[in-house]
């Protein structure tokens, strides 16, 4: 072996080293632990879905597009999702148990507001309910 061929074995081995050491660290550090817990000032989001660990919705804030349907056992029923912004609430089976909506327009001239809050029991509808709707000219609006 000549010295030129040394040379380039020596340069082999150290690239060769060098590069086991990177991959070696990119391995590591993609099965790294991201951080637990996420801190913002503030955040811009058009739905919230706080989950239970087996998929069922616990608690959903929305706003009026993406707002869910009614949902009984953890399977939605009845009219479609996108109607109704606010918080709806579910219980331990992921069938919804009440919620808090509200909504507010001026149509042809005149203001229609709403807002409602209601808890239900267990299998029922409405146990506690505070619906509020008014509809009023919009001049009359100081």
């Amino acid at each position: 072996m000549t010295t030129g061929e040394r040379g380039e074995l020596r340069i082999l081995r150290v690239y060769g080293l060098a590069t086991t050491l990177l991959l070696a660290v990119f391995t590591v550090s993609a099965f790294r632990q991201p951080p637990q817990k996420a801190k913002f000032s503030e955040i811009d989001v058009e739905r919230i879905n706080i989950v239970e660990p087996n998929g069922h919705y616990r608690m959903v804030l929305s706003n009026r597009s993406r707002s869910i349907g009614p949902i009984a056992y953890g399977k939605p029923f009845g009219y479609p999702g996108g109607t109704r912004p606010g918080i709806i609430f579910f219980n331990d089976e992921g069938t919804e148990t009440g919620g808090l909506t509200f909504g507010g327009k001026t149509e042809n001239g005149r203001f229609q507001g709403s807002g409602h809050l209601s808890f239900d029991q267990y299998n029922q509808t409405r146990c506690s309910i505070s619906p509020t709707t008014t509809t009023t000219a919009a001049a009359e609006w100081g």
